[in-house]
């Protein structure tokens, strides 16, 4: 497998990750806080919103078939900065709830919060 199908499928994962509609506070560890169960599935959506995709399923597919973030976002008649915006905001709330856990070092979260819009922004635009 190339490195190109490694990173979409990377992408994949962490879209999934954050935005899969089971991943509840406390199931697994360092799991981001919900405000409440009407905003659990508003977050398992939000990602598809942002893409404007309907499903999961399209989401893979696109994915599969080679189209970044960026190109599934513009064919849905979305913003592709959105989707940028949304994946930065989760992964900067995920960092966040590390950090405060003590599971990483104040050095390790000032790098990564530092390096998570260049590498989110990368993975959004990069097929």
């Amino acid at each position: 497998m190339n490195a190109k199908r490694w990173m979409m499928l990377g992408t994949l994962a962490i879209a999934i990750a954050v935005g899969h509609p089971l991943y509840k506070e406390g199931t697994l560890p360092d799991a981001a806080p919900r405000a409440s169960a009407d905003s659990e599935s508003d977050d398992g959506d939000a990602l598809l919103q942002a893409l404007g995709l309907e499903n999961d399923e399209q989401l893979r597919e696109a994915i599969y078939d080679g189209f970044s973030l960026a190109d599934i976002a513009r064919a849905g008649g979305k913003d592709p900065a959105a989707v940028v915006e949304l994946q930065v905001a989760e992964a900067l709330a995920l960092l966040e709830q590390r950090y405060a856990s003590g599971s990483i070092t104040e050095e390790t979260y000032l790098a990564q919060r530092e390096e998570i819009p260049e590498v989110v922004e990368r993975s959004v635009y990069d097929t």
